[in-house]
């Protein structure tokens, strides 16, 4: 849960730091990233503004520089 009601979800962490709905913060640590069998280490990643959902590449520095999603 961040401010002004956007809400990230971060799916396939092996360990997780937070819990549901707590304020998380720029830069905090809130797990790591696990693997699976097939696709090696990887992490899910959506970002929510209420009940839409928006691309990270639209907010996200790095990824306006460098596409890391897989097509």
């Amino acid at each position: 849960h961040h401010q002004n009601n956007f809400f990230t979800i971060y799916k396939n962490l092996n360990q997780v730091f937070v819990s549901p709905r707590d304020l998380v913060f720029k830069d905090q640590v809130i797990g790591n990233v696990g693997s699976s069998d097939n696709q090696g280490s990887h992490l899910h990643f959506e970002i929510w503004k209420d009940s839409e959902v928006i691309d990270p590449r639209s907010l996200v520095a790095d990824y306006k520089e460098k596409d890391v999603s897989i097509r």
